[in-house]
């Protein structure tokens, strides 16, 4: 299960730069995942809940675009050799119209971004992805730094996302624990590197 919800974080950090339009409430995970009956082909299930009934065809075309981004990058093609391909599956509006599918979440329901406001228990947790960065030794100077140093495929020396118990997810995506979010934050301030952020509520 927890490779299913680190393809899930993947996609999201296609969809992130779309989040700060601020037309997204929540995503929530549910179904086979989050009720431990999760295999190989099985859907992974998002509601993507938005604050607007109206804007529902425009964040269905931003989660189409996303997904269509995803399933065609180098991110997706490791995922696929590592054996999971699941598709994702996306409904977009009102959680308050979807009674049935409203219960269905309070009980198992997994929220990957927002806040919901009835209690669903979980850790918090910050998804990190850093802008591209076009200077050469800038940009090897801050992965070792997020990432540590790799020869061979061997680790040499070990990064600070996962000192502070993170985990890399692709190239310049990551995620760690909400409360370790500051050190990163210094770093990433004194590099000058852009990066956006979301913080994400998991079992």
């Amino acid at each position: 299960m927890k490779k299913a919800y680190a393809y899930t974080y993947s996609f999201l950090s296609f969809l992130m730069p779309k989040l700060e339009l601020g037309l997204i409430k929540n995503i929530i995970l549910f179904g086979s995942v989050t009720r431990d009956e999760f295999d190989k082909n099985s859907d992974i299930d998002l509601f993507i809940e938005i604050y607007d009934s109206s804007k529902e065809g425009i964040v269905k075309n931003f989660v189409d675009s996303a997904l269509t981004q995803f399933t065609k990058s180098n991110v997706y093609k490791e995922w696929k050799l590592r054996g999971i391909s699941n598709a994702i599956s996306c409904m977009v509006g009102a959680l308050n119209e979807q009674s049935d599918l409203k219960r269905s979440i309070i009980s198992n329901g997994v929220i990957f971004y927002g806040k919901y406001s009835e209690p669903i228990k979980g850790n918090n947790y910050t998804l990190f992805n850093i802008e591209t960065i076009s200077e050469k030794n800038k940009r090897y100077r801050v992965f070792r730094k997020l990432f540590g140093r790799k020869e061979k495929g061997k680790i040499i020396k070990k990064g600070l996302v996962e000192g502070l118990g993170g985990k890399q997810i692709s190239t310049r995506t990551f995620i760690l624990p909400l409360e370790q979010t500051p050190i990163i934050l210094k770093l990433l301030k004194k590099e000058k590197t852009n990066y956006s952020i979301i913080e994400i509520n998991t079992d």
